[in-house]
Order: C-alpha cells, then sequence, then structure tokens
C-alpha cells in the first residue's frame, strides 16, 4: 500500500468528509458519559462512532449510538492494540478521530478538524486541551518529545489561554485527547504497534507519520475539556518506559537507533547504581526492566523495525526538528504524569538541574571548577616570576597613576611613557579589592573560562545552537595552546584570546560577511572594533600582526568560498581599528614606533617549531601527545557536513589557520621577522579550530540526517572521538595545580635583594640564557637577556618598549660577554649599573664563560640557577665608553679607588627641575620626550654615551657630577587629549547602543 496516500481532493469541502470517532475507553468507562454526551452535539453530520474498552466497560454501557462498533480489549493498557480491530474501515473514511473517554469536546471539534485537514493537507491534527477545574487553563496545544521519546507539553505549567496559541503550526505529535487522522494514511502506516502497552501509542503513532512524510498540525479551532486527571500507577510507568525503549529501537534511522539505545543503556545504568546506594533495590530493578524487555523480544523488535523503515520517505531530520533537547525534561514541566518514568532521582536531579539554570550552566560551572583545581596552588600559594608572568611590586593606587605621575623605568632605562597594561592593572587591582595581585590571580585562573565566554557569545550570529556554541568554547579552552600560555606564564596571550573573539565578531559585522548582518549601526561596530583592539594591543603589542593574520586567512578563504569584496572591507576595517587603536594609545604607542630598535616592541625571541608540532599546538608543556592531532581532525568535520554559508565559514577560518600556521613556522625559521612569539602568532589558528568545532557539531545537527546512510555517519563519529581525544592535554596539569608552572623561580631565590637595595641603593640584574623571564631581547643564536631591577622580575618588567640606545648598547655588552671576549665583565657592565648575572638551568657554556671573567664570582646556586655578583658593579667614570674603561683600568687602579658614599635613598619624579651633584644615588624616571642630560666637569655627556648610568642612577666618581631632569608641559596635555579621545569613543559607542536598542 501506498504509504504517503492522496490527500483529499480541494473538491472535497469539510462538510462532505466521512469521519470515524474511535473513544478509547483508558478510563474503563468512569467518565464515558460526558464524552457521549459530547459526541452527540457534534455538527458534523458525516459522522460514525466507535468504542474500545474492556469487556466490563462494554457490558455497563448499552450500545447507543456506537451499533455495531464495539471493540473489546483484554485490558486498558491493550485498548490500542485493540482498535486495530477498525483497521478494515479505516480507508473507507476520509478521517479517523481518536479520543479518549475521560475528555468532553466542543460542539464543533470534528467540523474544526476537517476544515484543518482540507486546508491544510496535513496528515493528523490536533487541538487546544483545557483542564477539568478551568474553562480557559490550557494544558495542551501541541505536544513535543526528548530524543528518548518522554512526552512534554510546550506549555509553562498550566497557562490561560490568552489567544496566545491561536495559530496553527507544525508539532510533533498530538495526544489521545484529540487526534486525528486521514483514515488512507492510517492504513497505510498500519494503526497502532500491537507490541505496545499502556502510554506512548499516540507518539508512536505520529512519529510513524511524519516518517511517512505527512504533516501533523495543531489548530486552535479544535477545543477539548479534560473532565478528570489522567491515571497514574507503577504499572503505567513501568510500560511507559518499556514504549520508550521501543519507540526508539524501531522509528529512528540505524546510526541514531545504535546510539540513542546505548545511551539510554548507560543512563539506566546511572540511574540503577543511583538507586543502589539508596537502598532502592526495587527502584534499581526497574530501571533495566525496559531494556530487558526489548532485549528479549528483539526478533519482533526487528520484524517491527523493518515494516517501520519501509514507511520511510523522510529522514529522522523531519522528525528530531520538532523533539527538544535531551534533558528538556529538566526543563520543561510535563502534564503527562505518566510518561516521566524518572522516579524520585529523577525529580531530584531535575529540581537541581532547573535550580541552577539549565545544563549549559552547569557545563560552565564544571569548566571553572576544573581551572580552579589546575590552578589551585597558584590561588593560594606566592605567584612565581616566570616567563613573562611578573608578579606586581606596587599598589593599585600606584599603577593608576602610572597614566600620568611617573613614566616606565625598566632595563637601563626609558624614554617611554609607561605601558597602558600598568594603568590597565591597577584599574584590575581597584575591583579585586585593592588588590593587583589578586586581579593578576583571577586572571591567570579564570582567564581561560573568560576566554571561553568570550568564544561562545562572540558565535552567536554564526551558530544558532547552544549546543554548537559550547562545543566551541569547550574546544577553545580546552586546547593546548592556552594551557601552553599559562604554563609559559604568558598573561598577554590569555588576555588576547578573552579578547581575539568580539574582535573577530566585529571586523565580520563592520565587512557585512554573511551571518553577521546584524544590522547595527555601522559606526557603533568600528568604535567597539577600535577600543577593543586598544586594550588587546595594551596587553599584548603583537595584536597588530595577529589582525592582519585573522584578515588575511579571511581573504584567501574568500578566493574560495566567495565574498572576497566583503572581505577585502573586513580588511580595511581592520586597518581602521589599529589606527584608532593607535590613537587611543598614545604617547605610549608613539614610542613603539621611534629608535633604531623600535621594531622590538613588537617582536619577541623566535622560536624554531616544527610544523608537525605547530598543527598540534605543541609549543609547550602541552599537545606534545599523538592525541593532539585530533583536533586537527575535528576541525575537518565541516568541510565534510557544513553548506552553504557555513561552509563558507569553514573554509575561510581554515584560511586563518593555514595562515597563522606559515606565519609562525616562517618566524621560527628565520625567514620572516620575529613578528611575535610561537604562543601569539598561532592564537588565530586555536581560535579557527574552535570555531570549525562549532561548526561541525552544528552541521552534524542540521544536515547528517540529510544525508544517505554511507561514509558519512560513521566518518562524522570518528572525527568526533578523535576530537575529544585531542583535548585531554589539560589532564596534566591538574595533579600539581599550577598549569604545568615551576615551584621555584627567580622571584623567590632573589628576594634577598630588596633588602639589600634598601641599604645600598638600586641596581640591575640581568638574566641571560635560552630561557629568561620577562620581556627577552635577543643577543645571539637562541641567546636572550632580560634585565629586572632588585629582587627578580615584576610586573613593570613586561611589556617595555625596548628602543632605548641603553637597552641597544646593553645588549651588545652584553654579548661580548657571553662570547668571553671581554677578561673584565663586571667593568664593561658597571656603566649600566648592573651587579648581578643570572644564568638558569642547563647553560654550561655560559657558566664556564662567566666564571672565567675576572671580576665575577660565583654568588648562588640553586634549583632556579646560577647568580654571579659583578664586583665592579658600581660606575666609575661616566661619559668614557665603558670598554675603553674595561681595557684601560687594571686591578690595582680598581682597588685604589674610593668607595662611593652610601645612599641617602631620593626618588625623583617629574614634573620639575632637579639639578645636584650625584653624590647621591637617583633614580631617573626619565621623560618620554628625553628632557635630560647629564654633565661632569662642565662638560654634557650625550644620553646615548652616558647609557645606562645617567638613566638609572647615579653614584659619586670623581668629577664633579650634575643630572638635570626637566618636565615639559607635553606629557600633560598629552594625558589630557588622549583621556578626551577615550570619553568621546566610549561615550559614542554606548550612545549608539542605547539609540539601537530604543528602535
Amino acid at each position: 500500500m501506498d504509504p504517503s496516500p492522496t490527500a483529499p481532493s480541494a473538491e472535497s469541502t469539510a462538510a462532505d468528509m466521512e469521519v470515524l470517532v474511535v473513544v478509547l475507553a483508558f478510563a474503563e468507562g468512569v467518565h464515558l458519559d460526558a464524552c457521549l454526551a459530547s459526541l452527540r452535539e457534534q455538527t458534523h453530520a458525516k459522522t460514525t462512532f466507535a468504542l474500545v474498552g474492556t469487556a466490563e466497560t462494554l457490558a455497563a454501557k448499552p450500545a447507543g449510538a456506537f451499533k455495531d462498533a464495539r471493540i473489546e480489549a483484554e485490558s486498558a493498557p491493550a485498548i490500542c492494540a485493540a482498535a486495530n480491530g477498525l483497521a478494515d474501515q479505516w480507508e473507507h473514511f476520509d478521517l479517523v478521530v481518536f479520543v479518549r473517554d475521560d475528555v468532553r469536546l466542543a460542539p464543533d471539534a470534528v467540523d474544526q478538524a476537517c476544515l484543518a485537514v482540507g486546508e491544510t493537507l496535513a496528515g493528523a491534527v490536533g487541538g487546544k486541551v483545557y483542564a477539568a477545574d478551568g474553562e480557559d487553563l490550557l494544558v495542551e496545544a501541541g505536544m513535543s518529545a526528548d530524543r528518548f521519546g518522554v512526552p512534554f507539553s510546550r506549555l509553562e505549567g498550566f497557562e490561560l489561554d490568552q489567544s496566545q496559541y491561536d495559530v496553527r503550526r507544525q508539532t510533533l505529535y498530538s495526544s489521545f485527547a484529540f487526534l486525528a487522522v486521514r483514515g488512507p494514511l492510517l492504513a497505510a502506516v498500519g494503526g497502532f504497534d500491537t507490541v505496545m502497552r499502556g502510554p506512548g501509542n499516540d507518539l508512536d503513532l505520529c512519529w510513524r507519520i511524519r516518517i511517512a512524510g505527512e504533516d501533523i498540525v495543531y489548530t486552535p479551532g479544535v477545543r477539548v475539556w479534560r473532565t478528570a486527571e489522567p491515571r497514574d500507577s507503577e504499572e503505567i510507568r513501568d510500560l511507559a518506559g518499556r514504549n520508550r525503549v521501543w519507540m526508539v529501537a524501531k522509528n529512528y534511522g540505524p546510526l541514531r537507533a545504535l546510539l540513542f539505545s546505548v545511551e539510554g543503556v548507560l543512563l539506566a545504568l546511572a540511574a540503577a547504581l543511583a538507586a543502589m546506594v539508596q537502598g532502592r533495590g526495587e527502584e534499581a530493578r526497574h530501571a533495566f526492566s525496559a531494556h530487558g524487555w526489548a532485549i528479549a523480544s528483539l526478533r519482533t523488535l526487528l520484524r517491527d523495525r523493518r515494516g517501520t523503515q519501509r514507511l520511510r520517505t523522510v529522514r529522522d531530520g523531519a522528525v528530531v526538528k520538532f523533539m527538544l533537547g535531551a534533558t528538556a525534561r529538566f526543563r520543561t514541566r510535563s502534564d503527562v504524569r505518566e510518561a516521566e518514568g524518572g522516579g524520585g532521582l529523577g525529580r531530584a536531579v531535575a529540581n537541581l538541574v532547573r535550580a541552577l539554570g539549565g545544563r549549559w550552566l552547569i557545563v560552565a560551572a564544571l569548566l571553572v571548577l576544573f581551572l580552579l583545581l589546575a590552578g589551585r596552588h597558584l590561588l593560594t600559594g606566592p605567584l612565581p616570576a616566570f616567563g613573562r608572568l611578573g608578579p606586581p611590586d606596587q599598589s593599585a593606587l600606584d599603577y593608576v597613576r602610572s597614566l600620568s605621575g611617573h613614566w616606565q623605568n625598566v632595563s637601563v632605562g626609558s624614554p617611554s611613557p609607561s605601558s597602558p597594561i600598568l594603568f590597565l592593572s591597577g584599574l584590575a587591582g581597584f575591583l579585586a579589592l585593592g588588590s593587583v595581585q589578586l586581579a593578576q590571580r583571577i586572571l591567570l585562573v579564570l582567564g581561560v573560562a573568560a576566554a571561553a565566554w568570550s568564544c561562545a557569545r562572540s558565535l552567536r550570529p554564526l551558530l544558532g545552537h547552544t549546543a554548537s556554541r559550547v562545543s566551541a568554547a569547550v574546544v577553545y579552552a580546552l586546547g593546548p595552546l592556552l594551557w601552553n600560555a599559562l604554563a609559559d606564564g604568558d598573561l598577554g596571550v590569555v588576555a588576547l584570546a578573552v579578547l581575539l573573539p568580539p574582535i573577530a565578531r566585529r571586523l565580520a559585522c563592520v565587512g557585512g560577511l554573511p551571518a553577521y548582518e546584524d544590522g547595527a549601526p555601522l559606526m557603533r561596530r568600528k568604535l567597539e572594533l577600535v577600543a577593543l583592539t586598544a586594550l588587546a594591543c595594551a596587553a599584548e603589542p603583537a595584536t597588530i600582526w595577529v589582525v592582519f593574520v585573522v584578515l588575511g586567512g579571511w581573504a584567501a578563504g574568500s578566493v574560495l568560498a566567495g565574498g572576497a569584496h566583503r572581505s577585502v572591507l573586513a580588511l580595511w576595517a581592520g586597518v581602521q581599528a589599529l589606527a584608532g587603536a593607535f590613537v587611543l594609545l598614545l604617547p605610549w604607542s608613539f614610542s613603539l614606533l621611534q629608535g633604531d630598535g623600535a621594531a622590538r616592541a613588537f617582536a619577541a625571541a623566535p622560536t624554531e617549531i616544527p610544523f608537525l608540532d605547530l598543527i598540534r599546538f605543541d609549543t609547550g608543556r602541552f599537545g606534545g601527545t599523538v592525541l593532539a592531532f585530533g583536533l586537527l581532525a575535528l576541525a575537518l568535520l565541516p568541510l565534510l557536513l557544513a553548506r552553504n554559508d557555513q561552509l563558507a565559514w569553514a573554509i575561510r577560518w581554515w584560511g586563518t589557520a593555514i595562515v597563522a600556521f606559515f606565519v609562525t613556522w616562517m618566524v621560527g625559521l628565520g625567514f620572516l621577522p620575529a613578528l611575535g612569539r610561537a604562543n601569539v602568532l598561532v592564537l588565530p589558528a586555536a581560535f579557527a579550530f574552535a570555531v570549525l568545532a562549532g561548526l561541525g557539531v552544528e552541521a552534524i545537527r542540521r544536515n547528517l540526517p540529510e544525508f544517505q546512510v554511507g561514509v558519512q555517519q560513521p566518518l562524522s563519529v570518528i572525527l568526533v572521538l578523535l576530537g575529544v581525544a585531542g583535548l585531554v592535554s589539560p589532564l596534566a596539569a591538574v595533579p600539581a595545580g599550577r598549569f604545568g608552572q615551576p615551584e621555584t623561580d627567580w622571584r623567590a631565590s632573589l628576594s634577598w635583594q630588596f633588602d639589600l637595595a634598601a641599604d645600598e641603593g638600586p641596581f640591575v640584574t640581568v638574566f641571560l640564557g635560552a630561557s629568561v623571564p620577562g620581556d627577552p631581547i635577543p643577543i645571539g643564536d637562541d641567546l636572550y637577556i632580560s634585565t629586572a631591577a632588585p629582587g627578580g622580575p615584576s610586573l613593570q618588567d613586561l611589556w617595555m618598549p625596548r628602543t632605548t640606545d641603553g637597552a641597544a648598547r646593553l645588549a651588545d655588552d652584553m654579548a661580548l660577554t657571553a662570547a668571553g671576549r671581554v677578561p673584565f665583565a663586571g667593568r664593561l657592565l658597571a656603566a649600566y649599573s648592573v651587579r648581578y648575572i643570572a644564568v638558569g638551568r642547563g647553560e654550561d657554556e655560559l657558566v664556564r664563560t662567566l666564571t672565567d671573567a675576572l671580576d665575577l664570582t660565583l654568588q648562588q646556586e640553586d634549583d632556579s640557577g646560577i647568580l654571579f655578583e659583578n664586583k665592579s658593579w658600581r660606575p666609575q667614570v661616566a661619559g668614557t665608553e665603558s670598554e675603553v674603561s674595561a681595557a684601560s683600568r687594571s686591578p690595582a687602579e680598581e682597588a685604589s679607588t674610593p668607595p662611593p658614599p652610601a645612599s641617602s635613598g631620593w626618588e625623583f619624579d617629574p614634573p620639575s627641575t632637579w639639578k645636584g651633584k650625584t653624590d647621591t644615588h637617583v633614580r631617573a624616571r626619565v621623560t618620554y620626550d628625553g628632557s635630560f642630560r647629564l654633565e661632569t666637569d662642565g662638560e654634557e655627556i650625550e644620553p646615548e654615551k652616558a647609557g645606562g648610568w645617567a638613566m638609572q642612577f647615579a653614584t659619586a666618581p670623581d668629577q664633579d657630577a650634575r643630572l638635570v631632569l626637566d618636565a615639559g608641559p607635553l606629557r600633560t596635555i598629552v594625558v589630557v587629549i588622549i583621556a578626551l579621545v577615550w570619553i568621546v569613543t566610549l561615550g559614542g559607542m554606548i550612545g549608539l547602543r542605547s539609540s539601537d536598542d530604543q528602535q
């Protein structure tokens, strides 16, 4: 028989339809009188009635209007199976209406059903069902179910009918309160499943109707009132559980049937274990009874499944799209109590999940809990000075004052204003109860969670389903790259990881790329883009190259996917955003472009990483296993399944990933300048893989059901499993509780220098080797230096503009020292006030070279490394080349030099002009316009020759020395102007947003 019979012809009007009304006496006739009374009042003329019930029900009620259509069932749960006794009559009726015996119908209910079928050509229709105790209290307006067949009403509890559901719409199914099916279609699908007993027959029948390619429509014109609550008992709940298992195994396609059946068994196992722990053995037995019954009836199940699959003219997606999520029972109240089947444990879990705000909030809470566990010791113990992680050494107020109060003074002096990150750190400290260190701990431990939230929120226009966005966020958060950044102490990468997703979203919006045409004012999006880019550049100057990598990848992908013109618009928007960020970050950003070494402010120590290691993000402690290649497999999923705009975006993000990998690889090989650290340059690829993972999950939900059963289904499962396996790297960080960071570091082992500096005055410590903390400067092949104030690296030693002549000269002299070309290395470094040289573990060649220097002595050796002290650390002659000084003075002359006087501890802080003899230590914070000079015996010494001697602090040589610092008004003017620019930018952004919201 044709599974999709011809719909009623256009000439067949509603009034001409032959209708068979079948009363299902589930309530065993208790409320049958009210039902019969409403049936006698039906206005539809061509109506025949039939009654299906137990022998007791049929004997208690006279035949009346039922005539000979009386079908006897062996029990109430078997009524639907017995109704198949009318199967030979179904195709002779245009419409067959099933109603329970505990409802009463509106007089025009049958007429309205006929009208809806005639107008919509639907296979089945249902209507409004009202509560027994109120005329206008709705309990059903079209039914849905989760993927395991648990039925739910779309209503939020019992709703008052205020015409909110007075529109016809598609629905998954309608209950037996009123279900009208076209007669020929009912015969074609075989009526009811004779194996199923009890609740669930209505859903099973409608499910098969949808498999046959027919629609099921909710029509508000059909009104039905319940005269009693549905019956409930332990037997009914057990039968409902059996029917759900039967429907899942029978009605789904092969892949979904297998996956959901296995998942159902696992859920039953969990419920059984919970019941056994609580001492409820009977409940534990019931948890598996449904699956055991299905297995015992496997032959019958396979027979029924073959019959159902022969009806199929559409894929599972045509049914699944009307279902709720797998855990929807925890968020939606069902008025079908007998279908809950969850017991006390199920209701307890439902209440808990509902109270916590839903399943995705629980996923976020679990991620935060995992991060707190992995970084627990960093929350309670001291923060290490490791990599680019520098503990703060000032108060929040001091860092806020850095914007206008004083200027950055790191390395051997900096004629530049303080980095904006210091000011932002101070603001964060105020928000964290006045503690900059607490703010830093929060960013360190919860920065990955913030990046995950930022990722999920920024992908809303592209990924419509929450599961897809959560999948992308999880891949972003648990990928090896961010964990390598944490292990390297690189808070700049963590901050950029939080800001990159919203930056990418606004680039797409301004460019008008598909899925991101949100209609928001263009100027608002541009202002948001400028502000976000400025914040990102403040935390990580290499953001400049990251933006170009993202846009370059989009442009390359658009050549294949289309939309090249819009990608060019996005590229132009990125250039505008960087220009705006340059203005907002003045005067600091201007300092990055002056001087011979200005490019170093954007660069970093290049690291050569094999290409195969790059594509699995093996840039540090994490990602080194073969499993990390699973992320690459997961990123291939959207190329296999995605379509239309989502396929185009998959190609664009693959372009970004390829460009990021290629640029990072070329930088490591030395074919490109050192644009940034490897973790920074490859970050766009990590975000691209997260987006691709989300696109893959979205494609599985949308497109996979439309494919014929073939290679796509098993290949998708394999790719997803490989992707999940690629996220196991962070598990290695949990036992230690430090994100892979060391327990000992230079900051701890050099803490005694604080007291020394307080007694004898400030000095500089240089870190030398292949891996040094802070912001390293390259001085040779795989050899770098960084400098710090007493006590080791701190927050102020990061993000420094390495553009000064003093820093360049120190780098040259340290290169001579590391090469062993200077016998008196300490005297060479004295002009920069370098008192200590720290070398990490494993640098045996450097240790031997420094040991051979005549004026360097081994001071300390511990787990952090080896520390050498410079016996000639105080500058002796200002204004002469340090190399000449080192070569011209003998040890005897050095010994005869009188020691410098003690320090008075003065500090100079502009804006004022200070002049005085250098018989005291003066820590000079030099203004960015270079308004300082050093005079020795009345002769002015040029700043580049004075080097670090003048810019750090002065000791008293034999000459009459004078240090003059002038703070002009330019600094204050620039700060005020930039503050006004920020106010205008943020004010315009807020004003445009408010105007848009009002519209």
